[in-house]
């Protein structure tokens, strides 16, 4: 089971395997299907973006959203609706 932690002061996501208790660190993705092919249950879209952000800098949300939803128009995600927000899922 892998579990998220972000370290918002160094804008690194870390992969915790709880199975094998090791880290495994994700590195700022230009492509959200990278993030999301890591979390089989799925990421919100904010959880994307600061994946998605470099450097330490600011989070996109409205260009990961964008990426996302190119995804889901090629069939490569889908997304399910709760709320304001939704849970993006590879496919």
């Amino acid at each position: 089971m892998l579990r998220a932690l972000q370290l918002a002061w160094f804008n690194t996501t870390l992969l915790l395997d709880e199975d094998k208790d090791i880290a495994l660190a994700l590195a700022p993705a230009e492509d959200p299907l990278l993030a999301l092919g890591e979390f089989p249950a799925g990421l919100v879209t904010q959880e994307v973006a600061a994946i998605m952000a470099q450097n330490n800098g600011p989070v996109d949300r409205a260009a990961a959203e964008r990426a996302l939803i190119e995804l889901a128009a090629e069939g490569r995600v889908r997304r399910t609706v709760i709320g304001d927000d939704a849970p993006w899922q590879a496919v």
